[in-house]
């Protein structure tokens, strides 16, 4: 009996590894989102490339750019109440200014769009400095300075990308008045660059769906722009108005926006008549050549739907009236006082359009980051085998702690986030160690768009250990989509502005469970490349206790809608108070639940209060918290239907343990993973020796 019942269990173990073994995920791969202009930017000559605007490397597809609920319903709300006419210089004092003969119309437009925000959003007026921003992103920045930078020479181009990122990245802007253009910009030092003092924090700015254009003598065919058949998305004429709502709600909010087209042989695409009669009324331009690479970047301030067709020269008419209303680099001379209006059809106006959201004033000591370069890849994760999306992914970076200052402690009050694709995003934190494993929830800023925000955390936390992790937790059902910074010479054998990304080592880990981790490099094999998320820190006084005389939340009430999660950010008097710890509470745990580290979550209809108390003098304050019943099902692919379910099909990232050359490719990178073949033989082999110990324990009984 004995015997039986070891053979028992035996056979059992067997198949409780065959089952394991089944259920584990053999491989995964990245699938990207590579845009069709990037591609045919990347055809051209050298020579080419140097006169025309290298694009971002990536497409965005309206679906995944904007939450779905938006999408479904608000888009078409929001579309038949826009103004069939808008001039952003009814609102604000936009800067008329001329690039001359250098050959930097994108940084000219960054400096534009930041200064319209400002404006917008704040009331100020301030003027930036194009010539930094050419400057700091070009390679005689880094030239003896430890810093990542763009593969670009002074006076060779660039992209409005590349001047959002550089702002992200803490280089700058800096004011006009601190480095003053000139036409010759070969005559500065390299300390005038790096000594600049950056006056403002770009906290948030939008990726706009791209629109790409085929046009044909009888039609206009819009999509989407990714170049894999796969992912090509054609939109309809709603989905084209449903972007340009975007980019126009946008633009009455928050300001003017950044786009592109090819300007080399302006004579025949502007109402050339108006030109010679010196006529500068209603000067229009329109492009309609498909084979085009945009080599101008400027800003679009305002619209007219019903800019007629008839003010466009009759050797290019557009299809259709409408035309965006832009501001030039050219001076008060061209145009009507550098104004002039493009044409919606215009083959590249909508292909890449950013916009800035939020600016703030520099408020942090210390970023923490691998991704100075910002967002190059965009990548979607697949079970090899089931060829199923990953839904839920961890992304870390794994920092080394600044050298500590002396009497002073490091808070960390917030985190930078890329969203690549539309996704509901969790912030964690180990603030003590490189413990993976032992992430903790510190902030959930919800569903977010495609773009870059800025997280404040709802209470700061100390940095104690030597070493610290920040870690985003992307959810989305029809798939996660990881941004990333990419050397894509190194992995695509693509030269551009991202030649010169690094990564090394132990700084990137992706995870599906928060349990196993893979190396972004080591174990994917990804090479010079990391994940996109920054940490935003400052040094607070340790010596002297200063007391907490009274605390307030961001906001006194808050709507949300059932199943959404938030989060409340404490604001301290003073701010530099020594003891920041709180106490979070709900009135009614039924209607919204709010955790230790103030992650609030709604659960049902009605309304309660949730009350965070000082635990230094027991300040209070309180926010009435409303849950309004879900009306649809919309945002629900943002969230995790099961997490045990996740949890269980998708074991781990590993890396496969052979010795061949895990290169990345154009549209599949190999991800880490143990062959289902080798398991299987494995688990034959653990058969076979199961059969042959009952044939000799048979034997023996017989003997």
């Amino acid at each position: 009996m004995k015997k039986n019942g070891y053979i028992n269990k035996c056979i059992i173990i067997y198949i409780i590894i065959i089952l394991s073994f089944l259920n584990y995920t053999s491989y995964a791969s990245f699938s990207i989102k590579e845009s069709k202009s990037y591609i045919k930017w990347n055809n051209q000559t050298e020579k080419e490339k140097k006169t025309s605007i290298e694009p971002i490397p990536f497409a965005i597809d309206l679906k995944d750019a904007v939450k779905r609920s938006n999408l479904n319903q608000e888009l078409k709300l929001k579309s038949s109440k826009m103004p069939e006419k808008y001039d952003l210089r009814n609102d604000i004092i936009l800067n008329v200014k001329n690039q001359k003969s250098t050959n930097t119309c994108w940084a000219f437009t960054t400096t534009s769009i930041f200064e319209s925000n400002i404006a917008k959003t704040q009331k100020k007026s301030l003027e930036f400095s194009p010539r930094h921003i050419e400057y700091a992103t070009s390679k005689t920045f880094l030239d003896g300075i430890n810093k990542k930078g763009y593969n670009r020479e002074i006076e060779s181009g660039g992209n409005v990308y590349l001047g959002f990122n550089y702002a992200t990245a803490g280089n700058g802007p800096v004011l006009e008045e601190d480095m003053p253009f000139e036409e010759n910009t070969n005559k500065i030092k390299l300390s005038d660059i790096d000594n600049k003092k950056m006056t403002t924090k770009l906290e948030e700015y939008r990726i706009f769906p791209s629109i790409e254009k085929e046009i044909n003598s009888t039609e206009i065919k819009y999509s989407n722009g990714i170049a894999e058949d796969n992912n090509e998305n054609i939109y309809t004429e709603e989905d084209v108005k449903n972007i340009r709502t975007l980019i126009k709600n946008h633009i009455m909010k928050y300001g003017a926006v950044s786009a592109y087209t090819y300007m080399e042989d302006s004579t025949k695409y502007f109402n050339i008549n108006k030109i010679q009669n010196q006529q500068s009324d209603n000067l229009s331009y329109y492009c309609n050549d498909n084979s085009k690479v945009a080599n101008h970047a400027i800003t679009i301030v305002g619209w007219d739907d019903n800019f007629s067709i008839e003010n466009f020269d009759d050797k290019c008419k557009p299809k259709n009236k409408g035309a965006y209303l832009v501001l030039n680099s050219y001076g008060k001379d061209f145009g009507e006082n550098g104004y002039f209006y493009v044409s919606y059809d215009d083959v590249l106006i909508e292909n890449q359009v950013l916009g800035i959201v939020k600016t703030n004033n520099v408020d942090y000591d210390n970023i923490y980051q691998y991704d100075e370069l910002g967002q190059s890849y965009e990548a979607v994760l697949r079970n090899d085998d089931t060829e199923e999306v990953l839904t839920s992914v961890y992304a870390a970076n794994v920092y080394n702690r600044n050298n500590e200052i002396e009497g002073k402690k490091e808070i960390l009050n917030e985190v930078g986030v890329s969203v690549a694709d539309t996704a509901n995003v969790e912030i964690y934190a180990n603030v003590e160690n490189d413990d993976k494993t032992n992430i903790e929830k510190i902030a959930s800023p919800g569903i977010l768009e495609t773009g870059y925000y800025t997280i404040k955390l709802p209470t700061p936390i100390e940095i104690k250990g030597d070493k610290f992790i920040v870690c985003v937790k992307y959810t989305n059902q029809e798939g996660v989509a990881i941004p990333m910074e990419c050397n894509l010479k190194e992995n695509e054998g693509e030269t551009g502005y991202w030649d010169m990304a690094t990564g090394k080592e132990g700084q990137s880990y992706l995870s599906a469970d928060k349990n196993l981790w893979s190396d972004l490099i080591k174990d994917i094999g990804i090479k010079e490349s990391n994940v996109c998320v920054k940490a935003f820190t400052t040094y607070e006084d340790v010596q002297k206790e200063i007391k907490v005389e009274s605390i307030n939340l961001n906001k006194n009430k808050l709507e949300m809608t059932e199943g959404e999660c938030t989060n409340l950010e404490v604001i301290f008097n003073p701010t530099n108070a020594t003891n920041k710890e709180v106490k979070w509470t709900t009135d009614d745990i039924n209607i919204a639940t709010v955790d230790e580290k103030g992650n609030i979550k709604a659960i049902k209809e009605g309304k309660t209060n949730i009350t965070v108390i000082s635990k230094d003098g027991e300040k209070v304050a309180k926010c009435e918290i409303t849950v309004n019943k879900k009306k649809s099902s919309d945002d629900d692919i943002y969230y995790e239907k099961d997490e045990s379910k996740i949890i269980q099909n998708i074991q781990s990232i590993q890396k496969e343990s052979n010795t061949e050359d895990q290169t990345t490719t154009k549209k599949i990178l190999p991800y880490a993973g143990n062959s289902i073949t080798i398991l299987l033989g494995i688990s034959i082999v653990i058969g076979i020796l199961i059969y042959t110990y009952i044939r000799i324990q048979k034997y023996k009984d017989v003997k």
